[in-house]
């Protein structure tokens, strides 16, 4: 890859162009754009874009948002240190 081609990346990554448009215009696939992404990130100052935190783990906010039940108190019954009188 020139580094033509990665300035064009970054420059339509940073304004927020789905990797499959962007593989089409540079003309490779999305996997090896995904990819340079990945490696260049720190380079181009590459912003991620999503929270990782928030989509990530068995309660995650988003679950918590979307739940009917109130895990939030859930999870606080369940770690509580329940004495034996």
């Amino acid at each position: 890859m020139t580094k033509e081609q990665g300035e064009i990346i970054a420059d339509l990554y940073k304004k927020e162009v789905s990797i499959s448009r962007i593989a089409k215009e540079i003309g490779m696939s999305a996997t090896s754009i995904r990819s340079w992404i990945r490696v260049n990130r720190a380079k181009y100052q590459l912003p991620r874009r999503r929270n990782l935190a928030e989509k990530q783990g068995v309660n995650s906010y988003s679950v918590e948002v979307d739940c009917k039940w109130n895990i939030t108190l859930s999870r606080e019954w369940i770690v509580k240190q329940w004495r034996v009188a």
